[in-house]
């Protein structure tokens, strides 16, 4: 990291409030769909707005730093597409439309919960918690391109929109073709541009080595 002049600190996410880890109340799945239906943008906005007014401030037991969402790729695709994480939606690998679908309707209720911290004037940090592992290619001449695009997937999917307003590259060129990958809206990338988290917060695991497996998909496609 130092080689690349990023400072990097440690956090402990007690001192933070996610608002959101994976599962949803059921009333809100049942009547909308979860994360595949756009109504959930409004109702997460309504929910924000309801969590820093109750909590946000700097007085006693109040917070000015909210996370807004924990690992919401897993979220999206272990949920609507893999289904091995609420609610178990199993699709074919052949087709992972439900999980982009899901990870878009994410980025527009993380943007609504921005505009609701914005909104109850909080001075403070708002992001999102990212998770990844690192990659090194089997053979280098062979496979560090996979070893790039299973970044592109596991961080990139929601990192990029976040900070760059669109989807990775290597995941538009695979799943544009195919109509899975939903286009991220004008306003609403330049929107995640414009408030781009100041503070970047990755929950990392492990590392893996990854080799490429021609005409191979996995659950993201």
């Amino acid at each position: 990291m130092k080689e690349k002049n990023v400072k990097t600190h440690s956090f402990s996410l007690s001192s933070f409030s996610p608002q959101r880890r994976r599962k949803l109340p059921p009333p809100q799945k049942k009547t909308s769909g979860g994360w595949t239906s756009p109504k959930i943008v409004d109702d997460f906005g309504n929910y924000a707005a309801a969590v820093f007014k109750e909590l946000g401030g700097t007085g006693k037991g109040k917070a000015t730093d909210f996370l807004t969402m924990n690992e919401p790729k897993n979220a999206a695709f272990l949920g609507y597409a893999i289904g091995v994480h609420a609610p178990f939606l199993k699709v074919p690998p052949t087709n992972a439309t439900l999980g982009w679908t899901a990870l878009l309707h994410m980025l527009e209720a993380h943007a609504a919960a921005v505009k609701a911290y914005k909104k109850a004037g909080l001075k403070g940090r708002i992001g999102v918690a990212l998770d990844s592992e690192w990659t090194l290619p089997v053979d280098p001449e062979k496979d560090t391109a996979a070893a790039q695009r299973y970044i592109d997937y596991r961080l990139g999917s929601f990192a990029d929109p976040l900070y760059f307003g669109q989807w990775p590259a290597s995941v538009r060129e695979r799943l544009e073709p195919t109509g899975e990958l939903p286009p991220i809206p004008r306003a609403l990338s330049e929107f995640l541009v414009e408030n781009r988290p100041k503070t970047f917060f990755l929950n990392y695991y492990t590392a893996k080595y990854i080799w490429e497996k021609p005409g191979k998909r996995c659950g993201y496609g």
